[in-house]
């Protein structure tokens, strides 16, 4: 699946929960959808062409005013065909998207492209609290052979399992819809759902969002002797450690030779593999 970023960025936030109602006109639009000479390193040449030379012919239109052949994104995905072995292109109009999106697998080769930041806007609010599992309260989830999934990474059911969360040099801020409450949302770092949940925190800004004691419980005491939570050299005023959980598993790591075991040359071994991707990184620790 492919997401065009800059002028066609589909934003995501939350909000009020609603949902799309679907209306089909039938057929496939020949709508050409705007092109963009703004793209990221790591958009390929032939996909940059596509979006060039004229625009894209959309396969399905998706807007919010009831013009195009849907107003929910969801009912968009529908009419994509299963396993598709072509592309097939959702042109998302401007408007916003009261809906929480889900990329089933069969759903091969789609692009989403949109009318741009703040204007094409995507808006969920699935929770826990309400029924959902972590995953599916996603406002937008894309299922695949390969993902990151928070949950699944971070929350090990065995001690030696080699995964984790690592966030560096991450800017952990409010967005500008939760900016109002912060007082009264309770934001936290992370929970932990399984027994030998690890994650870590080094060399990123954070705000006063997020709780003084900066991690939550999931139920009661469970794990909290048995997981790893780490924080290395956090700054901003989220990132006093004055107020943080007094946890057994809960850790304030005070030199470099631990945090190290956490960075992308150590602990994913980028610098194998990393580099023949075209993704930039920081290997090590920063100054």
């Amino acid at each position: 699946m492919v997401l065009i970023p800059n002028e066609c960025y589909l934003h995501l936030d939350r909000s009020s929960r609603s949902s799309g109602t679907g209306k089909s006109s039938g057929g496939h639009p020949n709508h050409k959808v705007p092109n963009t000479n703004r793209f990221p390193y790591w958009f390929r040449r032939k996909d940059r062409n596509l979006l060039q030379v004229n625009g894209v012919t959309a396969n399905v239109v998706v807007e919010a005013d009831g013009i195009g052949n849907f107003t929910s994104i969801m009912d968009g995905v529908a009419m994509t065909p299963d396993e598709s072995l072509s592309r097939n292109v959702i042109y998302i109009k401007k408007g916003v998207y009261k809906e929480n999106v889900e990329i089933k697998k069969k759903k091969w080769n789609i692009m989403m492209i949109g009318d741009g930041m703040d204007v094409t806007v995507i808006s969920g609010n699935r929770s826990f609290v309400d029924g959902w599992t972590t995953f599916r309260s996603a406002t937008f989830g894309v299922y695949g052979t390969f993902y990151v999934v928070l949950k699944r990474v971070a929350g090990r059911k065995y001690p030696n399992q080699p995964t984790s969360s690592s966030f560096q040099f991450c800017d952990i801020s409010a967005d500008t819809d939760l900016s109002p409450s912060v007082n009264s949302t309770p934001t936290y770092l992370g929970r932990p759902c399984k027994l030998y949940s690890r994650t870590i925190t080094l060399q990123s800004h954070i705000i006063d969002t997020i709780r003084p004691h900066g991690w939550l419980e999931w139920n009661h005491d469970f794990t909290l002797d048995a997981l790893y939570y780490a924080e290395y050299k956090n700054s901003g005023p989220g990132a006093s450690i004055g107020g943080r959980v007094q946890w057994p598993g809960y850790h304030v790591l005070n030199n470099a030779v631990q945090a190290i075991n956490f960075t992308v040359a150590q602990f994913i071994e980028g610098n194998s593999w990393l580099p023949s991707t075209g993704v930039k990184y920081t290997s090590r620790l920063g100054i």
